[in-house]
């Protein structure tokens, strides 16, 4: 997990979800166990149409994948 992704996970939510909600989502991601946090040193930028959407690049390796050295991504 990155900060980008909690951002835009909190983004998207909040067009649709109660912010008490959009909260405690968040909190759930940050506090699971399994949940290892980096921050990319390094960025592919593969989709030019919105490069926002370049770090959930499927198909291709994510750079939040790639900095944790994930083995999958699920």
């Amino acid at each position: 997990m990155s900060t980008d992704i909690l951002n835009e996970i909190e983004e998207v939510y909040s067009r649709w979800t109660p912010q008490h909600v959009v909260v405690n989502v968040l909190k759930t991601i940050v506090n699971r166990p399994n949940t290892l946090f980096v921050e990319p040193s390094f960025f592919w930028n593969l989709i030019h149409q919105d490069q926002d959407d370049n770090k959930y690049v499927d198909g291709s390796p994510r750079d939040c994948a790639v900095a944790a050295n994930a083995d999958f991504i699920h």
